[in-house]
């Protein structure tokens, strides 16, 4: 019969693919941090302590990307202005 992989196995094989996916964007110029603006920790486990989820865009919309992401996360209305 064939043995089934543990679930604590797949769970630390999507973690690698999820480290291997961010630093492919990372170097190809984009930037990877949470809602609170920093950088993602993969020592911290699975969910990695993340503030609210991950955000990927280039570096250049960062600050605007974050800005709106935080006023969603504040309850405001976003301007319409970018």
């Amino acid at each position: 019969m064939e043995e089934i992989m543990p679930y604590p196995v797949l769970d630390c094989w999507l973690d690698v693919h999820y480290v291997y996916l961010m630093c492919w964007f990372v170097e190809a110029g984009g930037a990877v941090f949470d809602a609170a603006g920093k950088s993602l920790d993969f020592s911290k486990g699975r969910f990695l302590d993340l503030e609210r989820g991950i955000i990927a865009t280039n570096k250049k919309l960062k600050p605007v990307v974050l800005a709106a992401v935080q006023t969603v996360l504040n309850g405001e209305q976003p301007s319409q202005k970018l």
